[in-house]
């Protein structure tokens, strides 16, 4: 960002600082929220999450707040799963993870089919996998911690063929009780790409 100003000729570089010649203008805030607002018009979850990312960028980028409030305020999931259940993007990948996940069941016939989804989270693509997974499969959702089990287990705990597990991708399975191909179906969205080896986690 410092970078991208100084090309702009709003800073100039000084050794490994940035300075500003003069008081960094007021940015046209109101036309810039009227052109959010129609990039986003299909897409309110996403304009509502950007709008509160916004409100709290300089204290996030002044380390007065955890960036986790930008998604996660007050503790509240309710952010989280508006954007990965509601957005106009999440809906869209949801439906082709079902989709696919629908195929995949297809082809492996009636047997019980192990399934295991990696970073479920908020489960907003665990109650698309689930409206299509029969009843002779068993689903297990894991996370890295417990802290969204409470509100998985609200939403799929009535589900007999559903149970909830830690898993940390950054750390072999074995280590945490998992067995070498103990589940024919691993899924996950929006969690890998967090790893930080990305080899390493798609060989677990």
């Amino acid at each position: 960002w410092l970078n991208r100003l100084a090309d702009e000729g709003i800073l100039y570089r000084q050794g490994e600082r940035f300075v500003a010649r003069e008081p960094l203008q007021e940015p046209p805030f109101s036309a810039l929220w009227q052109e959010a607002e129609h990039l986003f018009a299909d897409n309110r979850p996403l304009l509502s999450y950007v709008a509160h990312c916004g409100a709290l960028l300089e204290r996030v980028l002044r380390g007065k707040e955890n960036p986790l409030q930008t998604l996660f305020p007050e503790g509240s999931t309710e952010m989280a799963e508006a954007i990965y259940e509601q957005s106009t993007t999440m809906r869209y990948i949801n439906a082709l993870a079902a989709s696919g996940f629908e195929a995949v069941l297809r082809n492996a016939g009636n047997g019980s089919l192990r399934v295991m989804e990696v970073g479920a989270g908020t489960g907003g693509t665990t109650a698309s996998l689930l409206a299509v997974l029969p009843p002779s499969a068993h689903y297990t959702f894991t996370d890295v911690s417990s802290v969204f089990f409470d509100r998985a287990k609200e939403r799929f705990g009535s589900k007999s063929n559903v149970s909830f597990a830690t898993f940390d991708f950054e750390k072999e399975p074995l280590d945490q009780g998992y067995e070498p191909a103990s589940f024919d179906i691993v899924a996950a969205a929006n969690a890998v790409h967090a790893s930080t080896d990305l080899r390493a986690t798609l060989r677990r």
